[in-house]
């Protein structure tokens, strides 16, 4: 064996030290505000196929503003489906907008809504995120997803294999990590995660199913004028917290350009990033996302079983969502989303 081979065995059988845990900057500084001076520069209508295999027919935005389905009222934002007209062989319009813009890791977006989304049986309305390339590893999150009569959020992450992403009920910070921020800022969450915790999972992705009344109806009658939700995207994890307008953050009701999350209350979601086992590269995965405002109806989501299990069977008489939707134009008049404004955060 020659020295060379020697020196080799030797360091190959040393144990190896692994690097230091990834350090988060929990400080922001406001980048973009997109309200009703601006909010159709920023975004646009993506006129597209459902790909969740629903019934909505996504439109461009003349055809939105032609049709009532999007504009300003009272300095509101409104984004909403199609309610006057029957279709019985159809679809129904509908909207999905997307930012212009992706952001990576060290983003925290914060959207201040008048209203979402009420509870009606058919529609599946989502706040999220997404890639804006059409190239790279597609890598979302649900930021607020509601369907039918549910009253919990479903918050979720969804990544394309072969990379992915698995999520467990978040842990204290482990002894390594002494990065203060980290330390100080809340490493637990309101919400629960449900069984699926791998984020490849076809059309599931890794849930938190969030506290009773956060969206939809409950969000909306809780107080009147809303409130806000907000995700940062960091290297530690993806945390999402919901708060109705009395509980807002000082910070932000006061138009402040600068915000620490680490005073902020308890997460209803926080998908941590584990630096023992490297559970998921946020950083690498999770790039270009771009905010996404959407309204569909019945789609994969909307099985028999679960039509069924959601009370929406009993309560509408129709065997199937399909059906009722096509045929029942006029009880869609609460699903639309009324934003205020969205501001963005970054280092």
């Amino acid at each position: 064996m020659t020295i060379f081979s020697r020196l080799f065995t030797l360091f190959a059988a040393l144990p190896t030290t692994k690097g230091p845990p990834p350090t988060s900057n929990h400080t922001y500084t406001l980048q973009h505000i997109y309200n009703s001076t601006n909010f159709f520069d920023k975004f646009e209508f993506l006129n597209l196929p459902d790909p969740a295999t629903g019934l909505a027919t996504y439109v461009n935005v003349s055809t939105a503003q032609d049709l009532g389905l999007a504009g300003i009222t009272d300095g509101h934002i409104f984004l909403k489906a199609d309610m006057p007209h029957n279709n019985p062989e159809g679809k129904r319009d509908s909207i999905w907008v997307q930012g212009r813009e992706g952001f990576d890791a060290g983003t925290l977006f914060v959207i201040d809504m008048q209203s979402m989304p009420g509870n009606v049986c058919g529609a599946w309305s989502k706040l999220s995120t997404s890639q804006k390339s059409t190239t790279a590893l597609a890598a979302d999150i649900n930021i607020v997803q509601t369907q039918a009569l549910q009253d919990h959020n479903y918050m979720s992450l969804k990544t394309t294999p072969p990379k992915k992403c698995t999520f467990t009920p978040p842990q204290p910070p482990q002894t390594q990590n002494t990065n203060a921020s980290n330390q100080e800022l809340a490493t637990t969450q309101l919400g629960t995660f449900t069984p699926a915790t791998n984020c490849s999972e076809p059309w599931k992705g890794c849930i938190v199913q969030g506290i009773q009344g956060d969206v939809a109806d409950g969000f909306n009658n809780v107080t009147a004028g809303g409130g806000i939700w907000a995700m940062a995207l960091e290297h530690d994890g993806i945390r999402i917290w919901r708060f109705f307008r009395k509980d807002i953050p000082k910070e932000i009701s006061s138009g402040g350009g600068v915000v620490d999350v680490r005073g902020w209350s308890t997460p209803s979601a926080f998908f941590q990033y584990r630096y023992e086992d490297d559970n998921c590269d946020i950083f690498g995965i999770f790039r270009g996302q771009a905010l996404n405002f959407k309204i569909d109806f019945c789609g994969y989501g909307f099985d028999p079983g679960y039509w069924n299990t959601t009370g929406c069977a009993a309560a509408t008489k129709y065997p199937n969502c399909e059906d009722f939707v096509r045929e029942n134009p006029a009880v869609f008049g609460t699903v639309g989303w009324v934003v205020n404004e969205v501001r963005i955060y970054g280092h």
